[in-house]
């Protein structure tokens, strides 16, 4: 199978495919619109590589990829755009530059724009990741080309693993890891990413999950990995378990917390990536109230 697109300036070059294994066509999630999207992953392939498309916008793109037990991922290519693994399920063997790390669940990558890269699952069963690529799809933006021998690849990218998670507190009854932060405010996990403000939180039932009901001049989406997460927007309540993207659009009122018996451990990924140096004239998020009003 062939991934190239002659003529098209978002697919460059030509693939190695003695490098990279079979890849399922791409698969658009049912869910793909609204503030709550579950993923199916009925539809999810065991055998091969695949992945899922959650959210794409000129801004962020959110994907559901894995891979069947000892399966080669895409051949070796690099984006234009910074990506972002996060490993929920098995084993994923990464290549960058001269390096090869071991990611489990929990690990997460950063993958600047323009590093080489590969992936393969070596493990006996099904690997499975959240990829994030920021900026999004957009014109002038090669979204894949293709890239020649390892052996020439330069240092780049980096890799951390957030089990045990002996992470701080960053709030009442909420512990996480920064991811990245531009503003430079925490000593975050990848300081050079540049695209977006990503944490990743572990909540206990009954800890309001910031201000309260609130509103931001830039997105956020929240991605479940464990536990249930209680969501207010607007007037509408959800509670949503592991496998969903909640896309809350700049302007929309809302707030968040953990409910169930157990914690809830989501990530949390703000664009573009606001100041967290706030002031009054430039406030991270405004708290609001609403007023119901009879028709």
């Amino acid at each position: 199978m062939s991934l190239a697109k002659t003529g098209n300036p978002m697919f460059v070059g030509e693939p190695d495919w003695s490098q990279g294994g079979e890849v399922a066509p791409g698969i658009v999630n049912p869910v793909d619109t609204g503030f709550v999207r579950p993923v199916d992953l009925s539809l999810a392939r065991d055998d091969m590589f695949f992945g899922i498309q959650l959210h794409l916008s000129s801004e962020i793109m959110f994907t559901l990829c894995g891979n069947g037990p000892g399966k080669l991922g895409p051949p070796p290519h690099a984006h234009g755009m910074d990506q972002f693994f996060y490993v929920l399920e098995g084993t994923m063997e990464l290549r960058l530059g001269q390096e090869t790390y071991l990611l489990e669940a929990g690990s997460v990558a950063h993958i600047p724009a323009g590093t080489p890269h590969k992936h393969r699952n070596p493990g006996t069963g099904r690997e499975l990741h959240l990829e994030v690529i920021a900026p999004g799809m957009g014109l002038g933006r090669t979204f894949m080309e293709w890239v020649g021998d390892p052996s020439a690849w330069a240092a780049g990218g980096r890799v951390v693993h957030l089990r045990p998670r002996n992470w701080p507190e960053l709030q009442p009854g909420t512990r996480g890891h920064v991811l990245s932060d531009p503003s430079g405010t925490y000593a975050a996990a990848f300081p050079d990413s540049r695209e977006v403000t990503w944490l990743v939180l572990e909540s206990q039932p009954g800890a309001a999950g910031g201000m309260g009901l609130h509103v931001h001049d830039f997105h956020q989406f929240h991605y479940v990995v464990e536990g249930a997460l209680g969501v207010d927007i607007g007037f509408e309540h959800y509670e949503v378990g592991p496998h969903t993207l909640i896309s809350i659009p700049a302007g929309v009122p809302h707030a968040h917390g953990a409910v169930g018996a157990h914690p809830a451990t989501h990530l949390t990924i703000n664009v573009p990536p606001p100041m967290w140096r706030t002031t009054s004239d430039n406030p991270w998020g405004v708290p609001v109230t609403l007023v119901r009003r009879e028709c």
